[in-house]
């Protein structure tokens, strides 16, 4: 009976002390400001359960010996140690996120830049749009102006054998008239793919 009395006692006790240190502790924030979010609040109040149910099956069976209450002490155990495995994996996955959060923000600067880029292309169309016209080239009489008579001179590529003279007898011109068009003297050779005047279309 007195055994009875010191559990609910002690049970008690340790409802009071969590409902304490519930109340007096300030709420956990991360770096970020933003609270723990349900999933890990839950894992972090299970691994507490599991450890006060370890402390009591400890307090109330007091080492035993009993084959019974070992094996669910290591039942109790190795569930503890997989909830604080997936407590690991989970603050793994925090600085993922973060990283995440910060290449959603420089997406949306991005997307922020093209759009002030497509507004001041829209605006500099509207100002070309709004631009008068340039005048329009008068339609062409369908009388044809007389253009100025050009000067046409007539060229011939010196090939190779040619002399001055077979140049002068193949356009009916004289040699003295060839170097004086194209200020040859009479000691002037002249050379293959030099171009020589003929003519000056006067």
């Amino acid at each position: 009976m007195e055994r009875d009395l010191d559990k609910t006692e002690i049970m008690d006790d340790i409802s009071d002390e969590l409902d304490e240190t519930r109340m007096e502790r300030p709420r956990r924030r991360f770096r970020n400001g933003a609270e723990l979010d349900p999933q890990k609040k839950s894992l972090i109040f299970g691994a507490a359960g599991a450890l006060l149910l370890i402390i009591l099956l400890v307090v109330f069976f007091g080492g035993g010996g009993d084959e019974k209450t070992a094996k669910e002490l290591d039942a109790v155990k190795s569930r503890l140690d997989g909830m604080e495995k997936r407590l690991a994996r989970i603050e793994g996955v925090e600085p993922k996120i973060s990283s995440s959060e910060n290449q959603i923000k420089g997406l949306h600067a991005s997307v922020n830049r093209l759009e002030n880029l497509t507004k001041g292309m829209k605006d500099q169309m509207e100002k070309l749009a709004q631009a008068p016209a340039p005048p329009k080239p008068q339609a062409q009489s369908a009388v044809p102006q007389k253009k100025p008579a050009s000067v046409e001179k007539r060229l011939h590529e010196v090939r190779r054998g040619e002399t001055l003279f077979s140049i002068a007898k193949k356009y009916g011109v004289t040699a003295a008239e060839l170097r004086r068009l194209n200020n040859l003297s009479k000691d002037d050779p002249i050379q293959p793919g030099q171009r020589l005047i003929i003519d000056t279309g006067t």
